[in-house]
C-alpha cells in the first residue's frame, strides 16, 4: 500500500521511468499475489458456486476482485498511473478476516461416544458366576471379591453387575435383589425417586440412592436407551438444515443485476471506442464490489457473539442469531431450568420441632426427601449458631448439619420401600413418611391439610411422634426466583411459552400456574421421545426453541430450531446446545432473545449502506463520473463502515425498565391438549 499511496501522491513526479514502472510493477505483484495466495478462498467459492449452479456471495466479489487485477495490469501495460492494488490487498484482508472469526464461531464438536460418556460409566463390576452369586441375592450382600472391572463393551444380555449407591447404572436391565430407591432425572426428567423391586426395568444412567444394586443386563453400549437417544441427537443434528445466511440469498441477483449494468456501460459507451467503454465498466465492477453485503452478515454476528459472552451468554454460531430473532415459541423443561434441581423443604405445617426429630432419623439414608429434611434442619442450626455468635459452639460452628441431631441415638431403623422409615430416637418412636404409614388413625384435617400440600406440587412428609402426628413437612424442588418475571416478560414480546417435563403431571400443571403458563400448555410424564415430539410439531409458530439442563432434554434440543443450555447442565446437554447460558435459570433469555433481534436490525442497516453505496457508485460509474483509480480508492470504504458499525454492535444486557404484566389475552392461540401427537 505504501507503493500505490506514493504514486497517488505523486512521490513519484521525477522519477526515472524504468524504476517507476518497476515499482507499479512490484505493487501489481503484490496485489496479485493477494487474490490468487489467502483470497484464492473467494475464488474456489466462486468456482464451486458455478459448477453446482448455487448462487454465492464470493461470485460477485471474486468478479470485482478480477476486474480490479486486470484493470491494474492494463493500466500499468499502457503506463497509465492506476494499479489499484492496495485496495485489492486491503479488501481480501478484511474479507479474510470476517470469513475467520464466522468459520471459528460455527466449529463445532458433537461425538456421539462423547455424549454417551456423559451418561453412563466406561466400566462395570461384573459378578464373577464362580462365586455363587444369583439374581436373588441383594446386592449388599455382594463382597468386593464378588465381581471384576470390565470395560461395559465387553458387557453381554445376562451378566450381573453391580452398581455402587449413587454411581449410574452402566447397562440396561431387570432389578434383581432387594427393593431399591432410583434416581430416574438423567434420563425422565423425574424430580422424585422410583421405587422398584425386584425385576423391574432399569435403564443405564439411573442411580441407585437406598444400597447398592445388582441388575442383570439385557442391554449395553449403544443398544442401551442412553445410547438410542444419542443415536436420536445425531440423527436430528444431521437433518437441521444449515440456515443461508442473507447474503447468499440475494447474491444470484446481484451478480446478475451488476453484469447486466457492466454490459449497459460498454453499449452506452462503445461508440467512444473499446478502451473507453471497457475502462468504464472496470470502474463499474470495482465500485460494485459486494465487500460491505459480504461483510454485514459475519462481522455483526461475530461481534454479537463476543458482546454476549461477555454477558454470560455463549452463542455457538452466527447463523443462530438468525432464529432467534422472530418471535415464536419456547419450551421449557422444569426440573433445573425453572426449579433448583434439588429437594427442598418449602414449609412446616405443625409443630416445628417435629423437624429436629424427623432429621434425626433420616440423618444416614440417601433418599433425596431426607436429605433435603436433613439440610432444612442444619440450616435452622446455622441460623442459631450464627445469632448466637461468638459463644456458640464448635459443633455449630463447624458441623452445623449435625448440630442438633449428631448426638442423638438412632436404633431400630426400619425402611419400607415407599411409605416411609420407622426407628427410636433417644428411646422415642418416630416415624416419617405417608400420612397412613406413620400414624393408623389420622385426623381428618391432618389429611386435608396433605392433600393441600400435594396439590401444590409439593411431597407431604408426616413426622409422628410416639404414635401422634405432629407436623408435615412440605418437601419439593423450589421454583426459581426468576421464573415468572421471564415467562412474564417473553408473553409479552410474542413467545409462546410451552412447559415440558418427566415429571408428575400434577406437579407439572402446579409449576406452569406458579409461573403464568396455561395449563393447555403444560405437558407432564414426557419421556425423551415424547419431548422430541412436541419440538417437532408444524402446528405451533416457529422458530421453535427448546430450553432444558439434563441428558433426556438433548433430543428435544437437537430436532428443535435452535437448543439452549443452562451452565449447571450436564455435559451433554452443553455440547448438544446451540446457546449456553452461564448463570442458573432462564432470567437470561429476554437478553438474548433482544440482542438477537438487535443484531438483526444491524445486519439489515449494513445491508441497506451496501447497496445504496454500490448504487450510488453504479451510477457514477455508468455517467462517466468515476474512472477505475476512484473506484478502487472508493472500493474498500463500504467495508469499513460496515466494520465500524458492526464493532458497536448490539446490547445483550436487561433493559432498564421493568417488563410489563402479562396481563391481557395469550397472544397465541391456544391448542387443546388432546390435539398433541
Amino acid at each position: 500500500m505504501g507503493i500505490a499511496f506514493a504514486l497517488y501522491g505523486g512521490f513519484f513526479d521525477g522519477m526515472e521511468a524504468r524504476i517507476r514502472l518497476f515499482l507499479q510493477w512490484v505493487a501489481m505483484a503484490l496485489g496479485a499475489a493477494s487474490v490468487f495466495g489467502p483470497g484464492r478462498l473467494f475464488l474456489s467459492n466462486a468456482i464451486a458456486s458455478l459448477r453446482s449452479r448455487v448462487p454465492h456471495m464470493d461470485l460477485p466479489i471474486t468478479l470485482a476482485l478480477l476486474a480490479a487485477i486486470v484493470g491494474g495490469f492494463v493500466s500499468t501495460l499502457r503506463g497509465g498511473g492506476g494499479v489499484y492494488a492496495e485496495s485489492v490487498t486491503m479488501l481480501v484482508m478484511l474479507l479474510l478476516a470476517g470469513r475467520f472469526v464466522q468459520f471459528r464461531s460455527q466449529s463445532r464438536a458433537r461425538h456421539e461416544v462423547e455424549l454417551l460418556a456423559t451418561l453412563v460409566p466406561g466400566v462395570a463390576r461384573r459378578v464373577r458366576r464362580g462365586d455363587g452369586a444369583r439374581p436373588a441375592r441383594g446386592a449388599a450382600e455382594l463382597d468386593a471379591p464378588a465381581w471384576d472391572e470390565v470395560p461395559v463393551e465387553s458387557l453381554v444380555a445376562g451378566d450381573l453387575v453391580l452398581v455402587p449407591t449413587g454411581d449410574a447404572a452402566c447397562a440396561d436391565g431387570v432389578l434383581r435383589g432387594a427393593p431399591n430407591s432410583i434416581d430416574m432425572q438423567a434420563l425422565t426428567g423425574e424430580s422424585r425417586p422410583v421405587e422398584l423391586r425386584d425385576g423391574e426395568r432399569v435403564w443405564a444412567g439411573c442411580r441407585p440412592l437406598r444400597s447398592p444394586m445388582l441388575i442383570e443386563v439385557t442391554a449395553a453400549g449403544a443398544a442401551t436407551r442412553a445410547g438410542q437417544l444419542m443415536a436420536l441427537v445425531d440423527a436430528a443434528l444431521a437433518r437441521r438444515a444449515r440456515v443461508v445466511e442473507f447474503a447468499n440469498r440475494i447474491a444470484g441477483w446481484f451478480l446478475l443485476a451488476v453484469v447486466a449494468l457492466a454490459a449497459l456501460t460498454v453499449a452506452l459507451w462503445w461508440s467512444e471506442g473499446p478502451a473507453v467503454a471497457i475502462e468504464h465498466a472496470v470502474a463499474l465492477l470495482v465500485v460494485t464490489c459486494p465487500c460491505a453485503l459480504g461483510l454485514a452478515t459475519p462481522l455483526t454476528m461475530v461481534a454479537s457473539i463476543a458482546k454476549a459472552a461477555r454477558a454470560g451468554i455463549l452463542i455457538k454460531g452466527g447463523d443462530l442469531i438468525e432464529r432467534l430473532a422472530v418471535p415464536g415459541t419456547i419450551v421449557l423443561d422444569k426440573t433445573g431450568t425453572l426449579t433448583e434441581g434439588r429437594m427442598r423443604m418449602v414449609e412446616i405445617d405443625g409443630d416445628e420441632s417435629a423437624l429436629a426429630w424427623a432429621a434425626a432419623l433420616e440423618r444416614s439414608s440417601t433418599h433425596p426427601i431426607a436429605r433435603a429434611i436433613v439440610r432444612a434442619q442444619a440450616e435452622r442450626s446455622a441460623t442459631r449458631s450464627a445469632e448466637r455468635g461468638p459463644r456458640a459452639s464448635a459443633i455449630d460452628r463447624l458441623e452445623p448439619e449435625h448440630a442438633e441431631v449428631a448426638g442423638a441415638a438412632v436404633e431400630s431403623i426400619q425402611e419400607h420401600l415407599g411409605l416411609g422409615v420407622r426407628g427410636d430416637v433417644d428411646g422415642v418412636a418416630v416415624a416419617v413418611g405417608r400420612l397412613e404409614f406413620v400414624a393408623r388413625e389420622a385426623a381428618p384435617s391432618w389429611e386435608r391439610r396433605a392433600r393441600g400440600l400435594a396439590e401444590r406440587g409439593l411431597t407431604p412428609a408426616a413426622v409422628s411422634i410416639d404414635g401422634r402426628v405432629r407436623a408435615l413437612l412440605g418437601v419439593g424442588d423450589p421454583i426459581r426466583a426468576d421464573a415468572a418475571p421471564t415467562v412474564r416478560e417473553l408473553r409479552r414480546r410474542g413467545w409462546r411459552v410451552i412447559l415440558a417435563s418427566g415429571d408428575d403431571a400434577a406437579i407439572v400443571r402446579s409449576c406452569a400456574e406458579a409461573i403464568g403458563v396455561p395449563p393447555h400448555d403444560a405437558f407432564g410424564e414426557c419421556s425423551p421421545e415424547r419431548k422430541a415430539e412436541l419440538v417437532r410439531r408444524c402446528d405451533w409458530p416457529r422458530p421453535l426453541l427448546m430450553v432444558g439442563d439434563g441428558v433426556n432434554d438433548v433430543v428435544a434440543m437437537a430436532s428443535a430450531d435452535a437448543g439452549i443450555s443452562l451452565g449447571s447442565g450436564t455435559r451433554a446437554s452443553l455440547e448438544v446446545g446451540d446457546v449456553c447460558l452461564a448463570r442458573d435459570g432462564i432470567g437470561a433469555l429476554p437478553p438474548l432473545l433482544r440482542g438477537a433481534a438487535r443484531s438483526m436490525r444491524v445486519v439489515h442497516a449494513n445491508f441497506s449502506i451496501g447497496l445504496v453505496y454500490n448504487l450510488v457508485g453504479a451510477a457514477l460509474a455508468i455517467g462517466g463520473w468515476m474512472n477505475p483509480l476512484i473506484a478502487a480508492i472508493l472500493m474498500p470504504l463500504s467495508g469499513l463502515m460496515v466494520t465500524a458499525i458492526a464493532v458497536r454492535g448490539p446490547r445483550f444486557s436487561n433493559d432498564a425498565r421493568a417488563p410489563a404484566s402479562s396481563g391481557g389475552p395469550d397472544p397465541h392461540p391456544s391448542l387443546a391438549p388432546e390435539a398433541v401427537p
